[in-house]
This record gives C-alpha cells, structure tokens and sequence, in this order.
C-alpha cells in the first residue's frame, strides 16, 4: 500500500493532446487515491468540461470506500458522477485497478464504467465508457 501511496504523489507528465494530463495532488492520504485531471478542451461543446477530479478511499486495504468523480464545466457548473449514476464500486482482485458502474438514474438503459488505474510504467489513468442499450457508445481516456 505505501509504495502505491508514494507512486501516487509523482506528477504524470501531459501526454500527446489528444490526451489528458493527470496530476495527483501533493498530499495523498495513507487510505486513497486524488488524482486532478485538465482533459483536451472538446470545441465542439458549448460548456465542456475543463477539469476532473477523481477521489478514491479505501478501507481494509484497496477495498473502495468511495469513489468520487466531480465534472468541472467551463461556465464553473460541477457534475458530480454519483447524482446522475446509480451503481457500485469495487476494486479489480491482483490489480492497481478500481472501479465504478452505473446506470443513468433518468435512463436505465445508459450504463457508464469508469475505472482508474496505474499501468507498468507508473502512469494513472482515468477513464469512462458509456454503454447505451448494451452497445458501447462512447470512451474516454484521461491520461
């Protein structure tokens, strides 16, 4: 757990700019994850999203606690993932991996998948796939 911990402080290089860069914030807690995320800027939306910040605690271990995904809009709007979604959280067994699913609360039949993760070269990853009537319709990668 504490080599996850110190991995966590490190600041991730911006990758290509079709990617997202990921910070984690200085001082993570011993129980969790922080990870602030400044996504490609979507010209092609009127309001979009400009940051994203993803929190995560545990208990027992990497069992989640909680898994917090806040959408900051560039009009200031905050989209908090957990009042539009109804699901669960949990954690990939033998893995670096946590996640959370959920169907859209006005539309059952939207169905999101967010997971972040830590690959082999140390590098988080947020990312989101919506499944609408069991097909996937769209991803998004934060890296």
């Amino acid at each position: 757990m504490r080599a996850l911990l110190l991995v966590a402080a490190i600041t991730v290089a911006p990758l290509g700019s079709s990617q997202a860069a990921f910070q984690a914030t200085p001082d993570v807690p011993t129980d969790g994850i922080n990870l602030t995320c400044r996504p490609p800027l979507d010209r092609t939306d009127r309001n979009p999203v400009i940051r994203t910040t993803v929190n995560v605690t545990f208990q027992n271990g990497y069992e989640v606690k909680e898994f917090e995904v806040l959408h900051e809009l560039f009009n200031g709007q905050i989209i908090d993932r957990s009042k539009q979604y109804v699901g669960t959280v949990g954690h990939s067994p033998g893995t670096e991996e946590w996640f959370w699913r959920g169907r859209l609360a006005r539309n059952p039949q939207i169905e999101m998948v967010a997971r972040v993760r830590r690959n082999g070269r140390n590098e988080w990853r947020y990312e989101e796939d919506i499944i609408k009537y069991g097909r996937l319709d769209s991803s998004t990668v934060f890296g």
